[in-house]
């Protein structure tokens, strides 16, 4: 039996360290500037964005920054769709580093 190409065998990559690291770069932005955007510290992970105090114009703001250090334009409706910090970033994460799973 001939061997299975890569390509077609249902196995997942093992990410690479500039992978694992820019996933964690990403995650840590992406919460950092959540956080300076709400003026707050702590566990934020599962609450909604508009639920911690922020308004479509803190939004707009938080995804222009995001914007800029991404290269990226991040549409609004991206946080009203993943409204807590933790759903917010695994979106980014799968728009910005496709192929690598969000944990």
């Amino acid at each position: 039996m001939p061997p299975v190409p890569p390509e077609k065998q249902n196995v997942k990559q093992v990410p690479t360290e500039q992978q694992l690291a820019a996933r964690a770069d990403c995650a840590r932005t992406v919460s950092t500037r959540w956080r300076e955007s709400l003026m707050q510290d702590g566990d934020l992970e599962d609450y909604s964005y508009f639920e911690l105090g922020g308004t479509s114009v803190s939004a707009a703001r938080l995804l222009v920054k995001l914007s800029h250090e991404f290269g990226y334009v991040i549409p609004l409706p991206a946080l009203y769709e993943n409204p807590s910090l933790r759903q917010f970033r695994n979106h980014l994460r799968a728009q910005l580093l496709p192929g690598l799973d969000a944990v």
